[in-house]
């Protein structure tokens, strides 16, 4: 697993056995999943944008649990429509809640735990639990398309 962190250390990424990235743009380069788990302040606002959906796989996922105004969401939007990406799980959104037009909400999976339900579909395999939920719980529940 690749992580970028630049607030955590070294020893810390060993003992948990996974990979620094050499930076951001290297993150979203490698990987076939790209997950946002950070805070939103004067330095992240807006810190994923076109550049980064533009370095991705066109096979790639991006994931965002963290705070909507964290991605530009127009990029975002392009890059789904473009099919630079092969698509989105989004907890969250630029506006809460997000109209009901958001084409956002269209290309991808939305809605709470809309993350894990793609990685329930893509990633894990037979029974196997996310986070000790079974999925039969309501998480996994509308694992349809878009399930806003």
């Amino acid at each position: 697993m690749l992580v970028h962190d630049p607030f955590v250390t070294d020893a810390t990424l060993d003992h948990l056995a996974v990979t620094r990235a050499a930076s951001l743009e290297d993150l979203f380069a490698r990987s076939d999943y790209v997950s946002i788990h950070c805070l939103l302040n004067d330095e992240t606002r807006g810190m994923i944008g076109r550049d980064l959906f533009r370095r991705m796989k066109p096979t790639a996922y991006f994931l965002n649990a963290a705070r909507g105004p964290i991605v530009n969401e127009p990029d975002l939007i392009d890059a789904l429509q473009s099919g630079a990406i092969a698509g989105a799980g989004l907890d969250v959104f630029d506006q809460e809640p997000p109209p009901l037009d958001n084409p956002a909400a269209r290309h991808g999976q939305c809605g709470p735990c809309a993350a894990l339900r793609l990685l329930d579909r893509r990633v894990l395999p037979g029974d196997r639990r996310v986070g000790g939920r079974p999925r039969s719980s309501p998480c996994f529940a509308a694992s349809g398309p878009a399930a806003c």
